[in-house]
């Protein structure tokens, strides 16, 4: 097993992580543009696996559907699939933290007048 560096991604003694609106933005959407990605393959996969499946009969191609319906479909179908719920609660992730962050270069106007209390 390989050693992993602790010291990898550390963000300092203050642990302070800046973000702008645009980085939030940016990152949802690269969010939208990979779920575009996923339905794309999945309606290729499931071309492919039509025509696999026009003539394939039996207890092999029973099989096949169940593996496809509660394996693949699980995981890939639009909206309820494990992939989309997760990808769908890293976009949430990333409203709530675009949300959080004051004004459009993250700087809080408001910091001047408490500075000065």
């Amino acid at each position: 097993m390989a050693d992993v560096n602790q010291d990898v991604g550390t963000m300092g003694t203050q642990g302070t992580v800046n973000m702008s609106t645009q980085m939030m933005t940016d990152a949802l959407n690269a969010i939208a543009a990979y779920k575009e990605a996923i339905d794309g393959a999945f309606s290729n996969l499931n071309t492919q696996y039509a025509n696999v499946t026009a003539n394939f009969t039996g207890d092999a191609a029973n099989g096949l559907q169940e593996f496809y319906t509660n394996k693949i479909e699980a995981m890939l179908k639009k909206d309820t699939g494990s992939v989309y719920q997760l990808v769908d609660a890293l976009k949430g992730f990333c409203e709530a933290a675009r949300d959080q962050i004051p004004g459009d270069a993250g700087v809080d106007n408001e910091l001047g007048k408490v500075n000065r209390q």
